[in-house]
């Protein structure tokens, strides 16, 4: 079989920023007097697009947000990241042994994507083009940006692997009909595919499932 095209999401995929964009939301709510539930947090807002999160976080305050609340938000996660910004564990390794073409399909704007692949040293690894919801006008769950993304590469959809970590993300790429390896380390690994989804819990083993 030949190899597919891979296109990867980027926070909690290839960069390991999740966890400071959840505690800057937290952190916002709480300067806004937001009572939004602690627990089930991170998966509510995991892949989602930062104004829908804010707009979340909205929904628990009888207070109005403020106009910047997104770059709020963006400003803490950055200071949160500071020097910290990392790639997820194993991501550079794995991408070494993945051959095919590969590129991002993000939530994120063109600009960050391309400011953490460097912060990470990941960047050489993408030829481009990136694509981003915020160029393309179309977010995850939504399944139109990854049938933007096809469209635009030219490829078959059959041909194609997301490479997933949030619930969100693997809808969007599932939607778009395409299969979907979704990265969730805290989770046992299965032992095949599901359908058109699988689940993994270790970077190492991604090059062995594309192939």
């Amino acid at each position: 079989m030949t190899a597919p095209t891979v296109l990867f999401d980027l926070d909690g995929v290839l960069v390991d920023s999740q966890d400071a964009e959840v505690r800057a939301l937290l952190d916002f709510a709480g300067s806004v007097h937001a009572r939004v539930p602690a627990e089930g947090f991170a998966e509510l807002v995991a892949g989602r697009r930062m104004s829908e999160s804010v707009g979340i976080i909205g929904q628990h305050t009888d207070t109005p947000l403020p106009d910047d609340a997104v770059e709020q938000v963006r400003e803490i996660a950055e200071r949160y990241l500071g020097t910290r910004l990392r790639a997820t564990p194993g991501m550079a390794e794995a991408l070494r042994e993945i051959t095919t073409h590969r590129y991002v399909v993000s939530n994120s704007p063109l600009d960050m994507i391309e400011d953490r692949l460097r912060r990470t040293g990941l960047a050489g690894f993408f030829d481009g083009p990136h694509f981003s919801a915020y160029e393309l006008g179309t977010w995850k769950p939504d399944p139109g940006l990854y049938r933007r993304a096809v469209e635009l590469l030219a490829v078959d959809p059959e041909a194609v692997v997301a490479v997933e970590d949030s619930e969100v993300g693997v809808r969007s790429a599932h939607d778009a009909g395409l299969r979907v390896c979704w990265y969730r380390p805290d989770h046992p690994e299965e032992a095949r595919w599901s359908g058109r989804v699988r689940v993994f819990g270790d970077m190492s083993a991604l090059p062995k499932l594309l192939g």
